[in-house]
This record gives structure tokens, C-alpha cells and sequence, in this order.
């Protein structure tokens, strides 16, 4: 008891000059500079790999490198037919190998579309459904989890923070690179150019090549803002989009070139693909995520197997998942757990994809987070079918561009594949794994916003359409004004026209969440908590009216959370300290391990003289 007097005399003969650093850093809960290394468990998990030795050696089986090249149009690849050669080195991995014509994404977003890509099913079984709110849980096996018991060597070199190992992706990795403090300030930022993935995943070839292996590389670059690196700039000024996908390409090529120079190539898997697509304006939609169009799904697919037949163009419809098992099937091993893809290896050895009257699922939950239906689509053979409040149903071989909806011309196909479709998505959330725990805190949020992702604030108790909700496509201009408007203020910092523009996206769409967080940002920033206050019991407000978050899932309890929290900030700044400690403690009785909500809170106790209390927090 003496011991804690004195340590507490000693906090509070402190407490002033920590005070004036730690109310800086809780209202970093606001504009986050990003405090911690985000490959921090990847490192631990690196350090625990090299301490229990190398695996057993496979002499086996080939090596494996698989390329993500993040947001990225089929389309936009010159061996799909673009207009400017801006994939040269993925060209020759193509015709050295096979390219896959219409292979689709599940999802149009990062972090659900790799969870994908790396188990080989679909995101109602590994259960990442969106960016922001889900981590892959442990009882997903990955890819890299099988080779890994394989007797492979596994690394990982990631391009942007949708990949952080705080999202679960590390699963089975000895080295999961996804450090992003580039800067001599060791600011971490939320993306890194696709040369500096290279830099370390060059190097850790030079010391792991004469072992089986498998590496992974995400490039990040063609993602908005479509800025070209040198040499890629000036030639592609008109099209930037087109270049970042070439500087990429270039990156590409010189992690096959150093393959050949370390006498790899020739026994090395290869398969480049995307997460997902752009739209690029098409259906109104600027970047991604919105809607499930093929704009966003179709992606790249090149496979390339040693001593297989080259230069094999695919027809027929293969998806994501069909990666894990394909590669499993080439190297002659089992998987472990559930795969709902299908090999590929006859389409490789020439011959056709294995059922051509497959579904294929998309989906997207993203819209769900502003209220609207979320999205659910079918692909079976030609024709394509969308789950919405109005439905929609394409001829993908006659209307590639989805332009024309035939629904009401064909309704019996609709009828059977809407049919097809619910059946798919039930069996498939049938079989979904525990779902990770939620990973939003203000950091993350911060981090993917930096990255132009956005979160309606509205979470869903359910993922299946309901029709007395809003379709996405009317919301459309909504989203996009918000979209614009979010920009502005992110990187223009234009203050007093934003929240002009949010002002009157409220005054018509009252129920919305994210318009008001944005406005309480806009008055802190310029001095006003009392009118930050105000936005943030609002969003209280219409939080509390949901149903108990406890039974809601897409990361209700975490919305609710971080609004409790925003409004404790806001009180502290008006002064309010016994009412910012209740929005503190509310925050943490729903996010116990939310380390800025105990920050803020210690210091709202500690300026209170609660010391004590204080300390604990801040233990």
C-alpha cells in the first residue's frame, strides 16, 4: 500500500506533462497517425517459425508463386486484348502457360477476396465479409498452412494494411512482410509501391531458392489514387489507371527474372490473378466494392506449371476459389479442410473446364453497411443473375458490359437461377466456420479510410436480401457524393465545402451514420466540440435504436463502440469529464482491448484525480 502511494505521488507529480501528451494521443482517435508496425504479429509469428527450425525437405514438388495484383481489370492485361502493351512479362507467363478468360472474383473487396484466394472457398464459409470488420479466423487452413506441412518454405510480402496480419491472412507463413514505415520519421503508412514489396522478397529469395518454397506478393499500386511510378508516368499520363497495372508488370518481371538467375524458374508453379476489378465509371461506380458487375469480378488468371502445354487460352467460367485446390492438385496434396473451389489441372493439360455449367458466387455486403440490400450473384454459363430488391439478369455472351437487364424477358432463367442462388448461399453459410474476432478499432478504421474505403456505420443482422431494404443502385448517388465528399476532406482538407455537402446529405438522408461522423471530425478540426458533441449523440442515438448488437454480426458492437468512444472525445474537449468517462467505459464494455478507448479513459480519470484508476488503464 506504501509502494502504491508513493508511485502515486509520483504520477501525480507528472500528471501535467503526461496529461499534454496523452490528450494529444487520444485525440489521435480521430486523425490516427498509425502508431504501431503493421506486420507486428506477422514479425512475432516469424520469430516463433525461425526458432522451431526448417520443416522437414520436400524434393518433390515444384515451387509455387502466387502473384495478387490488387484491384485489377482483366481487361486492362494486354493478353486480354487491351489496347497498349502493358503487361509484357505477364504476357509470357501466359503463353508459357495457360490464361484463364473469365475467371471471378467472390468478392469485391481485399481482404474477403484473398481470404478466398488463399482457402479456396467462399466468404459465407471463411466468414470475412467485408474490409473493415473481419479477421479470418484460425479454423479456416490455408494454402500456405498445407505446404507449409508440406515441407515447403512460406513468405509473404504484402502491399497495403487490407492484408495486415491483424486480418488473419499471416495463417501459415514463416515470413508475412507487410511493413509499411518506408519514411526516415517511421511514420507507418497504409500501402507501400510495389518496388518496395520487391526489396525484401527479392532478398529472401536469394537465401531460401534451393529449398521447395512458396511465395506470395501483393501489389497494391493500381488501387486509387492511380498515380504511375517512373518510367510509367509520362507515357501513361492519359491513362493512368493502365499504367500502374504496367509498373506492376514490371515489378512482375523482375521477381521472374531473378528466378531464372537463381536457376528457380523452371521449377516454379506460377499464377498471377487479381482480388478484384475497377469499375472505372462503368454503372456509375468509380472505384470498387459497390456493386458485384463484372467490371469488378472478372479478373486475370495465368497459370504457368513446369513442363505443362504452353500457350493454352481457357473458355468456360473458373472462380478464386478454384486456386487452392488446383495448386493442391498439381503438387499431388490433400487439403486439409473444406474447399468449395474445383482443380483446374485438366484445363491446364488442354483440355476443358471441369463442369462449364458450374455456378460461380459473387456477393457483396458493402451496401448493406449504409442500409441497402446487400448484393448476391450467379454466374452459370452465359448467363449472370443478380439478387437485389430489382433483380437484374445478363447474357454476359451477348451484353458483356451487363447494359441491357433481360429479367423481364426471360424470367424463367431468372426464376431457376434466383432459385440456384439462395440454395448456393444457404448451403454455404451452412457451412461456415467460427467467425474471427472483430478487428475494428480506431486505427483500423483510420488506416482503410486513408485507403478510401468507407463504412456506412449501419451493420447487418443478416447478409440475405431483404426487400424492404434500399437497392444499392438507387443509393448510388448518395454513395458517390459521399465517396466525393470524403475525399475532398481527406486530401484537400476542404473543410467548409465538405460539410456545405454532408449538411445536406443529412437534412435528406437523417438515418445515415457516416455523414455525421464526418461532420464531428470537421468541428473538432476547426474547434468546435460542443457542434461535435451534437453529431456524436446522434450517432449514439440511432446506434442504440438497432437490435442488441451483441446479436448482430458485420461488426455492429464494433460501430457502436467506436460512437461511444468519438462521443467521449468530444465531451473531454467540451470539458464534460464525467460524461466522457461513461462514453469511455461504454466503449469498453464492448471492445475490452481497445487500447486508445483505455488511453483516453486514463487520462480522462487522471485529470479527474481518480489516479488509481487511471494507472490500471494505462498498464
Amino acid at each position: 500500500m506504501q509502494r502504491s502511494r508513493r508511485f502515486s505521488a509520483g504520477w501525480r507529480a507528472g500528471l501535467v506533462a503526461l496529461l499534454t501528451v496523452a490528450v494529444v494521443a487520444a485525440w489521435a482517435g480521430w486523425h490516427l497517425l498509425c502508431r504501431h508496425g503493421s506486420s507486428e504479429a506477422g514479425e512475432q509469428g516469424n520469430r516463433a517459425a525461425e526458432a522451431a527450425g526448417p520443416p522437414a525437405h520436400n524434393d518433390a514438388g515444384p515451387n509455387v508463386l502466387l502473384v495478387s495484383i490488387d484491384t485489377c481489370r482483366a481487361d486492362h492485361l494486354s493478353c486480354y486484348g487491351y489496347k497498349r502493351p502493358t503487361t509484357p512479362n505477364v504476357d509470357a507467363v501466359a503463353h508459357d502457360g495457360a490464361m484463364f478468360k473469365t475467371a471471378i472474383s467472390p468478392v469485391p473487396l481485399t481482404t474477403p477476396a484473398h481470404s478466398s484466394m488463399l482457402t479456396g472457398v467462399y466468404p459465407p464459409t471463411h466468414g470475412v465479409r467485408l474490409n473493415t470488420y473481419d479477421r479470418l479466423a484460425d479454423s479456416n487452413v490455408t494454402l500456405a498452412e498445407i505446404l507449409r506441412e508440406a515441407g515447403y518454405q512460406t513468405a509473404a510480402f504484402v502491399g497495403a494494411f487490407p492484408l495486415d496480419s491483424r486480418f488473419g491472412l499471416n495463417q501459415g507463413f514463416d515470413t508475412f512482410d507487410g511493413r509499411f514505415a518506408e519514411d526516415e520519421n517511421k511514420v507507418i503508412f497504409s500501402h507501400r509501391a510495389g518496388e518496395k514489396v520487391n526489396r525484401p522478397a527479392l532478398a529472401w529469395l536469394d537465401d531460401h531458392a534451393t529449398r521447395p518454397f512458396f511465395l506470395f506478393l501483393h501489389y497494391f499500386d493500381p488501387h486509387l489514387p492511380y498515380e504511375p511510378h517512373p518510367p510509367h508516368t509520362s507515357p501513361y499520363a492519359d491513362d493512368p489507371y493502365a499504367g500502374e497495372i504496367a509498373y506492376v508488370d514490371h515489378c512482375i518481371g523482375r521477381v521472374l527474372d531473378r528466378l531464372r538467375v537463381l536457376g528457380a524458374y523452371d521449377n516454379t508453379l506460377v499464377i498471377i490473378t487479381a482480388d478484384h476489378g475497377e469499375s472505372l465509371g462503368e454503372h456509375g461506380e468509380a472505384d470498387h466494392g459497390f456493386f458485384v458487375y463484372q467490371c469488378t469480378l472478372h479478373v486475370p488468371l495465368v497459370i504457368r506449371m513446369p513442363h505443362y502445354r504452353k500457350g493454352v487460352q481457357v473458355e468456360g467460367n473458373v472462380s478464386l476459389v478454384d486456386i487452392v485446390p488446383t495448386v493442391l492438385d498439381l503438387l499431388g496434396l490433400k487439403a486439409h479442410g473444406k474447399v468449395e473451389g474445383m482443380s483446374l489441372r485438366a484445363a491446364l493439360e488442354g483440355g476443358p473446364v471441369p463442369d462449364g455449367q458450374r455456378a460461380i458466387y459473387g456477393e457483396s455486403l458493402y451496401a448493406g453497411t449504409f442500409g441497402c440490400s446487400p448484393l448476391h450473384s450467379i454466374i452459370e454459363g452465359p448467363w449472370k443473375y443478380i439478387l437485389a430488391p430489382r433483380a437484374e439478369l445478363y447474357d454476359l455472351t451477348e451484353d458483356p458490359g451487363e447494359r441491357a437487364n433481360v429479367v423481364g424477358k426471360q424470367p424463367h432463367v431468372a426464376q431457376r437461377l434466383r432459385g440456384r442462388l439462395e440454395a448456393m448461399l444457404e448451403k454455404l453459410e451452412t457451412a461456415a466456420l467460427q467467425r474471427g474476432p472483430s478487428t475494428v478499432d480506431p486505427e483500423t478504421v483510420e488506416r482503410l479510410e486513408s485507403l478510401g474505403y468507407l463504412s456506412g456505420g449501419v451493420s447487418l443482422a443478416t447478409s440475405a436480401v431483404d426487400i424492404t431494404r434500399e437497392d444499392p443502385k438507387d443509393f448510388l448517388p448518395t454513395y458517390m457524393r459521399l465517396c466525393r465528399t470524403k475525399g475532398r476532406l481527406f486530401y484537400a482538407h476542404s473543410n467548409e465545402e465538405c460539410e456545405k455537402a454532408l449538411l445536406e446529405i443529412v437534412a435528406s438522408r437523417p438515418e445515415l451514420i457516416l455523414p455525421r461522423e464526418l461532420l464531428a471530425r470537421i468541428a473538432m478540426d476547426e474547434g468546435r466540440p460542443a457542434d461535435a458533441v451534437e453529431h456524436c449523440a446522434k450517432i449514439v442515438a440511432l446506434l442504440g435504436e438497432a437490435k442488441d448488437p451483441s446479436q448482430q454480426r458485420f461488426g455492429a458492437k464494433g460501430e457502436l463502440a467506436k460512437a461511444h468512444f468519438n462521443l467521449g472525445v468530444s465531451l473531454s474537449r467540451t470539458g464534460e469529464l464525467p460524461k466522457a468517462i461513461a462514453h469511455y467505459r461504454k466503449a469498453l464494455e464492448i471492445t475490452p482491448d481497445d487500447t486508445q478507448a483505455h488511453i483516453n479513459l486514463g487520462v480522462a480519470l487522471g485529470r479527474r484525480g481518480q489516479v488509481d484508476e487511471a494507472i490500471t488503464h494505462f498498464r
